[in-house]
C-alpha cells in the first residue's frame, strides 16, 4: 500500500518503508523538483528548442512537471520579447520507473489545484501504453529496473536527472560501473547531469568516469546537490539565484 505524506509546500510525497526514506525532501516535493532540477536545467532549456531529458527514476513525475513549467515560462518570455516567430520548444522525455504501484498512484491520488491541473496529462499514462504525445512534450515511460535499462539505451540526452534513493540505502544505484559510466556515454556535449546528492564518493565516481562537477543548491537539505558536465563548469548554481527564483515563482 502506497503511503502518502504531505510536504511543507502542500505537495504529496511517498514514504518507502524498505529504505526508510521519502521520495522527496519534506520541504516540498514540487519545490525540490523545481529548484533542484528544473531551474538548474534552465540554461539548457533557454538555449535549445528541442530538449532530450532522461529522468531516473520517474516516481510521481514531479521532475517532468516542474521542467515543463520552466520550459513554458521560457517560451512565453521569448514570445513576449521576440514575437510569435519564436520556434516552439519541445521536451522529449525518456523515463524509467521500477515500481508500477508508484505510477498507478498518479492516477488515483486526489490531486488538488494547482497540482491537479499539472498532473492531468500524466494521470492517463498507463492507459496510453506508457507513452504520451502532447503539444510541447512527449513521454516514453519504461517500467523496469534502471540498472537493466541503462545499458540498453542508445541515444544522447541534453539533460539527465538522477533522483533515486540515497547512496547510503541504495549503493548499487550509485555504482560507477553499473550507473555513472553510462551517464557519461548518454550525456550530449554541452548537456548537464543533475542530482541531489552531495556524496563525496559519488562526486569522485563522476570525476573518475570523465565528468567535471560543481555544486548546485541545498533545497531542503544541508548540502547542495551536484551538477556534472563533459565540459568545465564555469560557475555553480548559486544560493542567491535560488532565492531570487523562489520568490518570483511558485506552483
Amino acid at each position: 500500500m502506497i503511503e502518502f505524506v504531505k510536504t511543507k509546500d502542500g505537495s504529496p510525497t511517498i514514504y518507502d518503508p524498505e529504505t526508510g526514506e521519502h521520495h522527496h525532501s519534506l520541504i516540498g516535493s514540487y519545490t525540490e523538483a523545481r529548484y533542484k532540477f528544473a531551474e538548474v536545467a534552465r540554461s539548457i532549456i533557454q538555449k535549445k528548442s528541442r530538449i532530450n531529458l532522461l529522468d531516473l527514476p520517474f516516481g510521481l513525475g514531479y521532475n517532468l512537471i516542474a521542467t515543463l513549467d520552466v520550459l513554458r515560462e521560457v517560451e512565453n518570455t521569448s514570445k513576449k520579447d521576440n514575437g510569435n516567430s519564436v520556434k516552439q520548444k519541445f521536451l522529449e522525455c525518456v523515463a524509467v520507473e521500477k515500481d508500477r504501484k508508484v505510477i498507478e498512484a498518479i492516477g488515483y491520488y486526489p490531486w488538488q489545484e494547482p497540482l491537479k491541473g499539472k498532473f492531468v496529462q500524466l494521470k492517463n499514462v498507463l492507459n496510453e501504453g506508457n507513452q504520451i504525445e502532447a503539444k510541447d512534450f512527449s513521454l516514453n515511460l519504461i517500467i523496469d529496473d534502471l540498472l537493466l535499462v541503462l545499458p540498453k539505451i542508445h541515444q544522447s540526452f541534453d539533460l539527465i536527472f538522477y533522483d533515486p534513493f540515497s547512496p547510503k540505502t541504495s549503493p548499487d544505484l550509485w555504482s560507477r560501473e553499473k550507473v555513472l559510466k553510462f551517464f557519461y556515454e548518454l550525456l550530449a556535449p554541452g548537456g548537464l547531469l543533475i542530482t541531489y546528492t552531495a556524496s563525496n564518493k559519488v562526486r569522485k565516481g563522476l570525476q573518475e568516469v570523465g565528468f567535471y562537477i560543481a555544486p548546485s543548491v541545498a533545497v531542503g537539505r544541508k548540502m547542495p546537490g551536484t551538477i556534472a558536465s563533459k565540459e568545465p563548469l564555469e560557475a555553480s548554481f548559486s544560493e542567491e539565484t535560488f532565492e531570487k527564483i523562489q520568490k518570483a515563482s511558485s506552483y
